[in-house]
Order: structure tokens, then C-alpha cells, then sequence
């Protein structure tokens, strides 16, 4: 599911200018596990996270009423949200990132939650946009093996079957939208041209009230009644829905 111009241009580049100047005052300061570079420890910038423990705008940013109430709506549930993140692909030497799941990063039981991507530049299949596996979310958890790269470090080892779970790729324009569940298989392409890509996310987990309505939730995505969300090179939020 794709929420076609989520942000206006003048929202968009407020963004941008946030960023950027978190990049300059901010990121310096902040401790290296919250930052990841292409090549590992150096290199272009590959993903900084948590960017409201350090900055006021962007943790305002992550309790938006807006961007909460559409998480809800497709959780059907009240959302916490949990962090923000900045993506990038950078020119010519952006490395892909192999089909996995996000909560095998996240680790949260049961791994009930979605990820919203807004897009901070146009994403194309040329420029290595997010690819999801359509409807891998009613898969469950899959085992993930390690990749020795230095951000996306866990894939799975093999991709879903095409034929039930065929690719679906979140082509986007600037201020676009995009929404995955935390079970969503995906993967993105390398990053071949010259050009910068970057994103943006927030990510909101469901807050259960009980065990009981835990047990209910793993079985809801074990019968697949949950909706597919998902999106790529964003400012703010994802989205791509089965």
C-alpha cells in the first residue's frame, strides 16, 4: 500500500533541512552503535537511528498524531511508537540489502508492528528501491543466517517462493509513503548510479494488554489475517500493502 504525497514539498524539505542539520551538530555526538557507514566504521553514511533520544524535532516527529493514527488504522490497534532512522544509498557504492525481515533486528514478541517510510527522493528500479515479497508476512518468523555486512548483518537463505509470494517494488516520488509489517520479507538493489539516495522511517509497534491477547495475535499471523504494509529511499515513513 502505497499513501501517495504523505508529506507536501514544503514539509518535505523541513525534513531534509532537519537532517541535515542533525548530520552537522547533531550525529558527532552520538554514540557509533546508533551509526552505521557504508564500509562499516568509515565511508559514506549508510543509517544513523534513534534520532529522538538526541534531537527534540525528531522525536516530536515520532509521536505525530497523524503518522500515529495511520499506523493504527492498519495495525487495528493503539500504536507505541519505538525510533526513527535515516537510510542511504550512496552513489555509485550503495551495497544491497539482502532479503530479510525486520524483526530480526527488532526481536519483539509477538512481532506485531509496521515501518513508515517517506520518500525523500524518487525511488526507481535503476536507483535501488525496495522490493517486498507480497504477503511473506503471513510466513512467521523465518530463521535468518548472518551476512558479515556491516548494516543489514542477518538475510534469510533463500528467498519466498515468487510463485505464492511474487516481488512487489515501492516505486516512489518525493514526499510518497510507503507502510511494511515487521514480517514483510524484503530486499533492495545495489545503488549503481550517481545519484544520492536517502530515507527516512518511523516505526510503531502494537502495545498488547495481555498474554492472552499475545497468543491471539501469533495466531492472527499464522491465518494471515494481518495486513501487509512496506516502502524505500523515504523522509519520514513506509508503505507497501499486499
Amino acid at each position: 500500500m502505497i499513501v501517495k504525497n504523505f508529506l507536501e514539498k514544503n514539509a518535505v524539505d523541513e525534513l531534509e533541512r532537519a537532517i541535515n542539520r542533525y548530520i552537522l551538530k547533531i550525529l558527532p555526538t552520538v554514540p557509533k552503535v546508533h551509526v552505521v557507514y557504508e564500509s562499516g566504521g568509515s565511508g559514506p553514511l549508510k543509517q544513523f537511528s534513534r534520532m529522538g533520544l538526541y534531537d527534540d524535532y525528531f522525536k516530536k516527529i515520532l509521536i505525530k498524531p497523524a503518522t500515529l493514527k495511520l499506523l493504527e488504522a492498519r495495525l487495528g490497534e493503539p500504536a507505541e511508537p519505538l525510533t526513527t532512522e535515516v537510510f542511504y544509498k550512496p552513489a555509485l557504492v550503495g551495497s544491497p540489502a539482502l532479503y530479510h525481515q525486520e524483526n530480526a533486528y527488532f526481536n519483539y514478541l509477538p512481532p506485531y508492528g509496521l515501518v513508515l517510510w517517506i520518500a525523500l527522493d524518487k525511488t526507481t528500479l535503476k536507483n535501488g528501491a525496495v522490493h517486498f515479497a507480497k504477503g511473506s508476512h503471513r510466513l512467521g518468523k523465518i530463521s535468518h543466517i548472518r551476512t558479515g555486512l556491516p548494516l543489514f548483518n542477518k538475510a534469510l537463505p533463500k528467498p519466498p517462493d515468487p510463485s505464492n509470494h511474487p516481488e512487489v517494488p515501492a516505486l516512489l516520488e518525493r514526499g510518497d509513503a510507503s507502510i511494511h509489517h515487521f514480517l514483510t520479507v524484503h530486499r533492495s538493489g545495489l545503488k549503481p548510479s550517481l545519484t544520492v539516495v536517502v530515507s527516512f522511517s518511523t516505526i510503531g509497534l502494537e502495545v498488547p494488554r495481555s498474554i492472552k491477547e499475545m497468543q491471539k495475535l501469533m495466531k492472527n499471523i499464522k491465518k494471515g489475517f494481518i495486513v501487509n504494509l512496506g516502502l524505500y529511499k523515504l523522509l519520514g515513513f513506509w508503505l507497501v500493502v499486499e
